[in-house]
């Protein structure tokens, strides 16, 4: 048996025994998320946020935070949403992500307008 730490239904952490099977799959989504924020970290460069008004260093902190919140709800959502959202964002119509997932059209618009609204939230 395996132990890791898990969010409850109220958002606290606990710690439970897990199978190997269900570790490895955990472990995969934590390795996801890290190469997600690492990816999204690699393309959210100083320039950019120069581009975005952000000519001293109290703009580039804030565009940081920016930054850190919008990976930390994206990292929250289903995995579903987070492939489909990615999808999106790296320019593929919602027709051929769908076509891609193989899934309704529906659903992905679904699922991206979930993760934009989540987004929006937080902002």
């Amino acid at each position: 048996m395996y132990r890791v730490n898990v969010k409850d239904a109220d958002g606290n952490m606990v710690e439970v025994e897990v199978t190997k099977e269900v570790f490895e799959v955990l472990d995969e989504q934590r390795k996801e998320a890290e190469n997600l924020r690492n990816e999204y970290r690699r393309h959210f460069t100083v320039a950019d946020v120069e581009l975005l008004g952000g000519d001293n260093i109290e703009n580039i902190v804030i565009w940081e935070d920016c930054f850190d919140r919008i990976y930390h709800v994206i990292e929250n959502c289903t995995t579903k949403q987070r492939q489909r959202f990615m999808l999106y964002l790296q320019g593929y119509s919602y027709r051929k992500i769908a076509k891609r997932l193989g899934c309704s059209l529906g659903s992905v618009r679904q699922s991206i307008k979930q993760v934009k609204d989540k987004i929006i939230n937080i902002l």
